[in-house]
């Protein structure tokens, strides 16, 4: 009886869920460096860069595989941290073992982000067990150039201090926050659409209760998505000459449903099923019936959304593209399920659908 009711006691203080989080994470970090090595992906532009003593660019002409600008990309920041990594060392074990301390520092934020807004102590910790456990997750930290694993660390860091930043106006939050936003933003395109949505959201949101100080926050956010989409109109997008983006040949209705599907069904259940559903849903409790928004959470939740909604729109597929997503998707979830908001037939489906 002392033994189910000491168990009892640490599932709903989610000390279970807490230790099974702490212990994958950490369990990643160690598989990390225990045979780190190459692989045959983007990783062989290591071989006639950093591998020989050369700066490794990842943007312009000079990547060892493709011109990017030639492709449409511009990530000018994407895969710079292993120049910084290759001052000290260029085997494949400091690489990996920066990926691993990435990893950590990014498992801890999120887990900060979540433990604010849930309620429930279990609930956010099994929330960021199912992200651990995520196909991007894995893929993008244990590969070298999917640069999604630092958006979803940047973005991890923004809000940390934009929250920080919201209890305590101080003028190195204010920095941080933008420090955050505009790396974040140069290291993946989508990147500045989700900054944008957020403080667009945010300002209308909390117009009446925002100090000045803030709304010159959220306005030079929305400034620096607006500088990076005007960078790439004009030095990217007339130089365009090769079919990165697919053709217009598989932007069919069949192919964009198949896309869609693989995202719902196989990768990213949790944002598709459950997250898209919970923006419709709050849309209609602010604007149907008159409830009131939440200043941050709501666009937090619109944020993400819209970072799914580029792949969508540009009908890609990939495992581990929505992951920096999580980052402003997995707060929100855990705050309206915690308050007992998600409920009826079309939750429970969604959920039952999810879980299968």
């Amino acid at each position: 009886m002392i033994m189910q009711t000491h168990l009892s006691g640490l599932f709903t203080k989610g000390l279970i869920f807490k230790y099974i989080f702490v212990f994958l994470a950490f369990l990643y970090s160690v598989l990390l460096i225990v045979s780190p090595a190459l692989g045959p992906s983007d990783e062989f532009a290591f071989l006639a860069t950093l591998q020989s003593g050369k700066y490794l660019p990842t943007h312009g002409a000079d990547f060892p595989y493709y011109n990017a600008i030639e492709l449409g990309r511009f990530t000018p920041l994407g895969g710079q941290e292993y120049n910084l990594v290759a001052f000290f060392t260029n085997s494949p074990l400091g690489y990996f073992g920066f990926n691993a301390a990435e990893l950590l520092l990014c498992a801890a934020l999120l887990m900060w982000l979540l433990r604010q807004y849930s309620a429930v102590p279990a609930l956010a910790y099994l929330a960021g067990i199912l992200l651990l456990l995520t196909p991007g997750f894995t893929l993008a930290y244990f590969k070298l150039l999917s640069v999604e694993k630092n958006v979803l660390l940047l973005f991890a860091s923004f809000l940390t201090v934009y929250h920080l930043f919201q209890r305590r106006q101080h003028a190195g939050y204010f920095v941080l926050v933008l420090l955050c936003a505009n790396a974040a933003i140069y290291y993946k395109e989508p990147a500045f659409s989700v900054v944008a949505v957020f403080a667009a959201a945010h300002l209308i949101l909390a117009w009446k209760t925002s100090t000045k100080l803030s709304r010159a926050l959220d306005g030079l956010l929305i400034v620096s998505a607006l500088l990076y989409l005007g960078i790439y109109l004009v030095t990217i997008l007339p130089h365009i000459k090769g079919a990165y983006l697919p053709s217009a040949e598989d932007y069919t209705l069949f192919v964009r449903a198949k896309n869609i599907t693989n995202y719902a069904l196989s990768s990213d259940p949790i944002p598709v099923l459950i997250l898209i559903p919970l923006l419709f849903w709050r849309l209609f409790l602010v604007f149907g019936r008159r409830l009131p928004a939440h200043p941050i959470l709501d666009p937090m939740l619109a944020a993400g959304v819209a970072y799914m909604g580029v792949f969508f729109a540009l009908n890609m597929y990939g495992p581990y593209y929505l992951l920096p997503a999580y980052a402003f998707i997995l707060p929100p979830a855990v705050y309206f399920l915690s308050r007992g908001e998600l409920r009826g037939v079309f939750w429970k489906a969604s959920f039952a659908l999810t879980a299968l």
